[in-house]
């Protein structure tokens, strides 16, 4: 028997949007004059997103015919209704939600005109931003901090580089000739072999950890986007990950981290604690920087081994048992909550 094939995970956009994939596909190329694209390659790879659980398409109207390429992609039977977006769907089954979303947008647009409201207020979930190593302004603008404060989800377009990141572009020869990239001051003659560094620096990182290099960029975005409160919410379903992949033997610890910065944490030392009881799994607040609880830690873990048992264990390792409620010799002042 295959074995079951792994999901992407999923997170919520925003404070209040939708969950979703945390990585989606942008489906610019599939419709709109960009690029030549192959269709039929094209649907092999929306099929491959959707038996892996993507539920997060890009798709707009100056894509070109995308939204329709979407919702007329075939459907196999592991794709079922997940081919598009059940809204694009939706709109393009007939067209009538199509017309009747185009009258109420010309409606409240007549309304501003004749002046009877002053402006037209959405509430935002998303903004969809360029984001990736190459372009990573948004860090320094303040985009990314304000956002956050609100409660707006940053998508990250381009996030490989416009596909500089993959390694298979290594010079502008490498692309067609109508290619509308070439026309970018990135991919011009002067900048191709700078940027070439920096996507040499980024597949030497990722050979570290057997990744390719779109997978070690995506990885790191998709952890740019986690904060504490996020990654703690987020626990039992890595761990349920964790243990469908490797059993239930395997060793988990929930880390609060940062135990020192007791004034920016976001989660309770009784809600790390109920989460690590539910889950069975051990825990331990740390502080790296002041070297509190981290000898402890893997003392801990070491504890936990099989053969380590407590019943049975000799005198030494009784001695060296880990006690989290009593204070290390490196102890800082009790924190009300971990940083996970």
């Amino acid at each position: 028997m295959s074995a079951p094939l792994r999901k992407i995970p999923t997170r919520r956009l925003g404070a209040n949007g939708p969950t979703v994939s945390a990585v989606g596909l942008g489906a610019m190329t599939i419709g709109s004059s960009y690029i030549k694209t192959d269709k039929e390659a094209a649907f092999k790879a929306l099929t491959y997103a959707a038996d892996r659980g993507m539920t997060f398409w890009d798709c707009a109207d100056i894509y070109g015919t995308t939204e329709l390429d979407l919702a007329n992609a075939p459907r196999g039977p592991q794709r079922a209704d997940r081919s598009c977006p059940r809204d694009a769907e939706r709109a393009l089954r007939d067209g009538r939600d199509q017309v009747d979303r185009s009258q109420r947008v010309h409606s409240i647009h007549t309304l501003k005109r004749a002046r009877t409201v002053k402006g037209v207020g959405e509430r935002v979930v998303a903004a969809q931003m360029e984001f990736s190593p190459f372009s990573m302004n948004i860090e320094k603008n303040g985009f990314a901090p304000v956002a956050k404060e609100e409660g707006v989800a940053i998508v990250a377009y381009s996030p490989l580089g416009r596909g500089m990141i993959s390694g298979r572009f290594r010079s502008r020869a490498d692309f067609d000739a109508n290619d509308t990239r070439l026309r970018y001051p990135r991919f011009s003659e002067e900048n191709f072999l700078k940027n070439l560094v920096l996507t040499d620096k980024v597949q030497i990182i990722a050979d570290k950890y057997d990744a390719t290099p779109s997978q070690d960029t995506l990885a790191l975005i998709l952890a740019e986007d986690e904060n504490y409160r996020q990654s703690f919410m987020s626990t039992s379903k890595w761990i349920d990950e964790v243990r469908s992949e490797r059993g239930n033997d395997v060793i988990i610890v929930l880390v609060g981290n940062k135990a020192d910065l007791s004034d920016k944490r976001q989660v309770t030392l009784e809600e790390a604690t109920q989460r690590s009881e539910e889950l069975d799994i051990l825990f331990m607040e740390t502080s790296a920087k002041a070297g509190h609880n981290v000898k402890s830690l893997f003392k801990k873990i070491a504890m936990s081994l099989p053969g380590m048992e407590k019943e049975g264990q000799s005198a030494e390792a009784q001695n060296n048992k880990v006690d989290v409620t009593k204070p290390s010799e490196n102890e800082v002042p009790e924190a009300s909550s971990c940083q996970c």
